[in-house]
């Protein structure tokens, strides 16, 4: 559902937001990675997807 309202932000506030929120995934990204942590597989890819791709 995030993925889709992302879709829509235009503003120069709401881009920094992308930006951030992206920083944000990838970081938890390598914590996973790096602790191993095992975590649903399909939330994280579909939110950074719909960030890329919004761009």
């Amino acid at each position: 559902m995030l993925g889709y309202g992302l879709k829509w932000l235009h503003s120069d506030q709401e881009f920094m937001f992308l930006l951030l929120l992206n920083m944000i995934i990838l970081l938890i990204n390598a914590i996973h990675s790096v602790f191993r942590i095992r975590v649903d597989p399909s939330f994280i890819p579909k939110i950074h997807i719909s960030i890329v791709h919004g761009n």
